[in-house]
């Protein structure tokens, strides 16, 4: 958060304005119809009337082509296209906007420098003239309508003494020398990128946790505590769980700003039901003894809550099992862990899955806890390489209920409990990073649709965060 901001500032509401179609340059087709004071209108300002102070407007000028690549010089490109009814009217209507009393500031999220052929092209041309021109073009309309600037991906496109990392750092000093925020880059900058060290950052929440290298060992990202510029990380729900969104939403909203963090919210839905930053700044964190996730599938319908309070809720597949989704807490990086599920076989007959995050063979990372055709139960945690853990005991095949537990001390040793005794135990020394980047947690089933469905009845399953005896 920006020095002298409230912490009711930390809560920015963002659109998305790509979602019309092709020969709008995928812009809203009110905007062209209306104008954009009527946009803002409807949209902006009753959210400013609710108290959101800031707000990010996403690839304001729309883009090319449906590969969603985000151009830099969108204005000058909706310029050359013909579509003037996007920059017509635009820094006088947000203008008035910009300098209303209760907003603080208005983030315009233009494109990537290195994927802007009309940039790109006169570089290579050494046309530095035109260059400078159409840089200058690119951002006028966003710091006349007293915008800030934000550049996409740049923490890996940018040279450290480029013309590119010399444009971002003019745009930067220029900000600052009128009394506004700085640039703003997205996403977390490389250890070597050290401009990214004061710049504000724009992030998604998972990649923001995935690229942080005090999580995880292998990633090239700065460390948190060297950014000394402002983090503003977007909270996206992906999956079906639509039915909690707003629940889970609001309680991450919550943890990023009590670490000190300001989150981007899609806030238009939020209008329409009337929450407002203080409502969900109120909305409690909840933790207890390291608990994340906590389902009784026995009592789930078409959804299963979470009930740990950390908002991981699933939805059950046609196919059979549960899908909880992707999470960095969940995957559990190199981290420690504890299963605890209650569980019944009917007529077991092939391999079964109890929970799966990963790890079906010693080259996929994760852990998957399941049962042979003969209703043997084995733990499985594997590096992507070998196998970290791999422990079998105990027999289930009985149609009667049984308590299994799996905990993961990633200093110590792995161990394996059904009914309160241990069946299986092994020295575990690996400090690797076990995230599978593109898994997801899954209840009664494997990752896909189908496949190593739960031949019985799960009651409850819980997973921690921590080893719990």
């Amino acid at each position: 958060m920006a020095q002298g901001q409230s912490e009711q500032s930390r809560i920015v509401a963002i659109f998305y304005m790509p979602n019309g179609k092709a020969e709008n340059r995928y812009m809203p087709a009110k905007i062209k119809d209306q104008g954009w004071q009527t946009w803002i209108e409807n949209h902006c300002v009753p959210l400013a009337e609710l108290g959101y102070r800031r707000f990010i407007i996403h690839t304001p000028f729309g883009r090319t082509d449906d590969a969603k690549a985000y151009q830099f010089d969108q204005a000058k490109s909706a310029h050359e296209q013909g579509q003037s009814w996007l920059l017509d009217s635009f820094v006088k209507d947000w203008r008035t906007f910009t300098r209303r009393e209760d907003v603080d500031e208005v983030i315009g999220y233009l494109g990537s420098l290195a994927q802007s052929p009309g940039i790109t092209s006169l570089v290579t041309r050494e046309q530095l003239g035109a260059l400078n021109f159409r840089l200058a073009a690119s951002v006028f309309s966003i710091q006349d309508a007293g915008m800030t600037v934000a550049f996409d991906a740049i923490h890996d496109r940018v040279p450290v003494d480029g013309w590119m990392s010399h444009f971002v750092q003019m745009v930067d000093a220029q900000q600052r020398a009128a009394d506004m925020p700085g640039a703003y880059m997205e996403p977390r900058p490389r250890k070597w990128f050290t401009l990214g060290k004061r710049l504000n950052v724009i992030c998604e929440y998972p990649y923001w946790n995935r690229s942080d290298p005090e999580k995880h060992s292998d990633s090239s990202g700065m460390a948190t505590k060297d950014i000394t510029g402002e983090i503003i990380l977007i909270s996206k729900h992906s999956g079906e769980n639509y039915l909690w969104r707003f629940d889970w939403e609001t309680a991450r909203a919550r943890e990023i700003v009590a670490a000190g963090h300001s989150v981007a919210l899609t806030a238009s839905e939020y209008a329409r039901y009337g929450w407002t930053p203080n409502d969900i700044l109120a909305t409690p964190i909840e933790n207890a003894d390291g608990l994340i996730g906590h389902w009784n599938v026995a009592e789930s319908g078409k959804y299963v809550r979470d009930k740990s309070g950390r908002h991981n809720h699933g939805f059950n597949r046609p196919s059979g099992g549960i899908e909880v989704g992707r999470r960095t807490e969940l995957e559990r990086g190199d981290g420690d862990w504890t299963i605890e599920i209650r569980c019944r076989t009917r007529n077991i007959s092939a391999n079964a899955t109890l929970v799966s995050n990963g790890a079906h063979a010693p080259g996929h990372k994760g852990y998957w806890l399941w049962t042979s055709k003969t209703g043997q139960v084995r733990a499985w945690a594997a590096n992507g390489t070998n196998y970290i853990a791999k422990l079998l005991g105990g027999n289930i095949n009985d149609g009667q209920w049984h308590k299994i537990k799996w905990v993961m001390d990633r200093d110590k040793e792995s161990t394996l409990s059904v009914d309160g005794k241990v069946v299986a135990r092994s020295l575990v020394n690996d400090p690797n990073d076990l995230t599978r980047w593109n898994d997801t947690l899954t209840i009664g089933t494997s990752y896909a649709e189908g496949s190593d469905v739960w031949p019985g009845d799960i009651g409850e399953v819980k997973l921690y965060e921590a080893v719990i005896d």
